[in-house]
């Protein structure tokens, strides 16, 4: 007997290797194929959610959600919104205008993707949307990037509250994170924890992160906390991870006074007589087994550890998060 998709014995099985795109070409084949694609629960590799406005008209904008490699549109203002779907960036020739809001269309739309209640997603970004979750809304991803420029902190908290995982990387980017520091999610992040803006997160916050790789702007933390921070990063610290601290130290701040005992160090020369910039050449335990040498730059506003950028031509260093 000739093997074909028909008679297939264990047609689950392929679909674990399908992206989002392959399984929705595979739901138009068939009855029995839509019900077997409805009936494997997919969690995308990533997806994002964002604002576009009009720059000819300011009550205009474009809700966006990106699903690997789907695009859905929500355009319109006030009551009145034109859908538009694409694959890869091509615009499909199917489109429909409907009178209702886009806001209330998108939420909507993201409901159909609900896992009982469970937005998942490997990477999920959410970038300029005005929109704060459903309350019945939950979050499971490993990667979670909120980029909410100039909105209040309240904003930051209702969508931090709704993760119901512990992330492996988090980044926000906010003019102000105040409440942070009493989200549990943020505390319980594995790896990649960046707040650059105004955090309320102190010492003792930083002693319970699990998180290697930090960026933190706190006016909160004092030097005993990132000496102890710098002691966990250089022995339980990935090979990518990099520590950087804002706040404002005191003027006669000697960085040499939060190394480790036992550190080997030089202090090497910066493009100005006052820069402390010093290499880290080991003299540490680390149980990943990195070793690499570090570059430690402060000043009276920051502290940062970074590994010694390689001079190879050929080396490429991807900043996190990647933007898609």
């Amino acid at each position: 007997m000739t093997l074909t998709w028909s008679n297939f014995p264990k047609k689950e099985l392929i679909l674990h290797f399908l992206d989002y795109e392959a399984r929705c070409n595979l739901r138009t084949c068939s009855k029995n194929d839509l019900a077997l694609v409805d009936s494997i629960h997919y969690v995308p590799s990533r997806m994002k959610i964002s604002e576009i406005s009009s720059r000819m008209d300011p009550e205009k904008s474009h809700i966006r959600l990106d699903i690997e490699s789907f695009t859905i549109c929500f355009i319109g203002k006030h009551d009145k919104t034109r859908i538009e779907r694409a694959w890869n960036e091509e615009l499909s020739e199917i489109a429909e205008t409907k009178a209702e809001n886009r806001f209330d269309l998108f939420q909507r739309y993201v409901d159909r993707f609900l896992n009982n209640g469970t937005l998942e997603a490997d990477i999920l970004l959410i970038k300029h949307v005005p929109i704060e979750p459903l309350d019945h809304w939950k979050i499971k991803v490993s990667s979670f990037i909120l980029l909410s420029p100039g909105t209040p902190a309240g904003y930051v908290i209702n969508w931090l509250t709704k993760i119901d995982s512990q992330l492996k990387e988090l980044m926000v980017c906010n003019w102000t994170l105040e409440g942070v520091s009493e989200v549990p999610a943020v505390l319980e992040v594995s790896e990649r924890l960046h707040l650059s803006e105004a955090a309320d997160l102190t010492d003792e916050h930083l002693e319970r992160l699990t998180a290697t790789g930090i960026t933190i702007s706190s006016l909160e933390i004092t030097l005993n906390g990132i000496k102890k921070a710098l002691e966990n990063h250089l022995k339980n610290g990935r090979r990518d991870d990099e520590l950087i601290f804002s706040s404002n130290f005191p003027e006669d701040f000697d960085p040499v006074e939060l190394f480790p005992n036992g550190l080997k160090f030089q202090k090497i020369e910066g493009r100005f007589p006052e820069d402390n910039i010093y290499k880290i050449l080991g003299g540490f335990e680390n149980k990943h087994g990195v070793q690499d040498t570090r570059i430690c730059r402060c000043s009276n506003t920051l502290f940062q550890v970074s590994l010694e950028p390689k001079k190879s031509k050929d080396h490429v260093h991807i900043l996190w998060p990647c933007t898609f």
